[in-house]
């Protein structure tokens, strides 16, 4: 476990566990894969007398109510053949009404797919409530499938239902690239809303291809409202997270990197709050056609690249609004071929992009051509106290006042700095210190008074008299030497102890 995930991990522990209104409660004390002798009896018990994962799923499937169950640490190995089935007695795990199923931990309470079919099949009715609490989903696989729309490595979510994932782990799940069957760790959609809250997403893989195409995480079709919160998704094949049209998607305090494509992919109206976009390798950020709105707010996106255009954000629709972003260390036309421009952002003619308090500085544009973009192709609209290192390819349009251009950023390494997420902290003499606003106002004209790691804004960064923001995402704040909050005085910085 790294030390990235571990600053979630202190957070997701909190779970709050607050008394349920259940209809019944089951303990699991097996974990061997066998089904309920007497489904619906409100009894948890197999012919053998245990109560297993499955006869717990199945009891509760019967059962009116909200019901709960306990699953202590152990591998839950699924081993009854037989997918396309939807009663919970072979292949996945069928959950057909309210539940919660609260886990001693994800790294503890495994439940293993064991390649046979995906992990869970949450179909329940409207207005349904399912909560995964402290649990791995590993090893999923979508068999083979004729049906359209049969998707999903890890979880298929579908219907007018509210989904929340807690503190979890979705490990090591595949399925298919091609459109109707991606996700290799989670498809939903329709779905009424689906939270993940401090959840890892890991080595999730394609069953066929090449590993830059198909989709991590997919938000279908054209209702729902999705939520990742203080979650770190990384290390798998395909988009990190893709968003159909007409869709609400917020991504708040989360980490989306090392992704074989894309990290995020926006058709709707996608929130993109105190969270980072890295090392992806088809780009960070695409804005598609028909998206309405990206809202993009103390969020940094960092050293992804593309054989294509826009190595940070490629933006073909909408409204792209950004305030106090840092895009650097981007790469487009990584393959030199001359098929891409803007290593920072690259704007297609049907997207309205607007900057505020943004740094654009440090990409690059492989091309080899004369045609050679590194921070901007296109044309933005400023709305004051942006840095552009390079504004070849890139036309300034808007309120230019507190721009600044024909220098480097001069930012630190990304990496933890006190926050959830990483961040590049301006170093000692960074232009963008001290150069925004004295109110440190969003786009909006909302007062921004916290930065990406939450640390407050308008310090006092260079020395001279005067405090205002500095630009991008990360705040500067001098001769602090540990980064962690406590010489900011921030009081959650001393709430871990230490054990010697």
């Amino acid at each position: 476990m790294s030390r990235w995930l571990g600053s979630l991990v202190l957070v997701s522990a909190v779970i709050s566990l607050c008394p349920l209104t259940n209809a019944a409660t089951f303990t699991v004390n097996s974990t061997v894969d066998a089904v309920d002798a007497a489904p619906g009896n409100g009894v948890c018990a197999t012919s053998g007398g245990e109560c297993t994962l499955r006869a717990a799923i199945q009891e509760t499937n019967a059962l009116a109510g909200e019901d709960l169950i306990i699953l202590p640490a152990g591998t839950y190995l699924l081993t009854r053949t037989g997918a396309w089935e939807d009663q919970c007695v072979t292949g996945d795990l069928d959950v057909r009404g309210s539940l919660t199923i609260r886990g001693d931990g994800p790294d503890r309470a495994i439940v293993d797919g064991n390649s046979l079919d995906r992990v869970f099949d949450l179909v329940p009715p409207a207005s349904a409530t399912v909560r995964l609490e402290g649990i791995g989903i590993y090893n999923g696989l979508l068999p083979t499938s004729t049906g359209y729309l049969d998707a999903g490595g890890g979880v298929r979510i579908s219907g007018p239902v509210a989904a929340i994932f807690e503190y979890c782990r979705l490990h090591g799940n595949r399925a298919p690239s091609t459109w109707g069957h991606s996700g290799y760790a989670i498809y939903a959609g329709p779905v009424g809303s689906l939270d993940l809250l401090g959840c890892e997403v890991d080595e999730n893989r394609r069953t066929d291809g090449a590993a830059s195409a198909g989709i991590t995480l997919m938000f279908s079709d054209s209702s729902g409202s999705y939520r990742l919160e203080r979650s770190w998704v990384h290390n798998n094949d395909g988009a990190g997270v893709f968003e159909d049209s007409n869709l609400s998607t917020v991504i708040d305090r989360s980490t989306i990197e090392v992704q074989g494509g894309r990290g995020t992919s926006a058709g709707g109206y996608l929130y993109l709050l105190s969270s980072t976009l890295a090392w992806n390798q088809d780009g960070g950020l695409e804005v598609r056609s028909f998206a309405e709105l990206v809202h993009a707010v103390n969020s940094t996106i960092s050293s992804n690249l593309t054989d294509g255009g826009g190595g940070g954000i490629l933006a073909y629709d909408g409204i792209v609004d950004l305030s106090s972003v840092t895009i650097t260390g981007n790469i487009a036309d990584a393959d030199a071929d001359g098929g891409g421009n803007g290593g920072g952002i690259q704007i297609v003619s049907g997207a309205d992009v607007r900057l505020r308090h943004v740094v654009v500085g440090g990409n690059s544009d492989l091309s080899p051509a004369v045609e050679v973009h590194p921070d901007c192709s296109g044309t933005v609209y400023s709305e004051r106290f942006n840095l552009i290192s390079s504004a070849v390819g890139c036309t300034i349009t808007g309120d230019t006042g507190g721009n600044i251009g024909g220098v480097l950023p001069g930012l630190g390494e990304l990496d933890l700095q006190g926050g959830v997420t990483p961040v590049h902290v301006p170093l000692p003499g960074s232009p963008v210190v001290d150069a925004g606003d004295e109110y440190c106002t969003d786009i909006n004209g909302a007062l921004l008074q916290l930065d990406q790691r939450g640390y407050p804004r308008t310090v006092e960064g260079d020395d001279l008299p005067g405090t205002y923001c500095d630009m991008g995402a990360a705040e500067r704040y001098p001769g602090m030497l540990f980064m962690d909050g406590f010489e900011a005085g921030l009081s959650w910085a001393w709430s871990v102890s230490v054990g010697g």
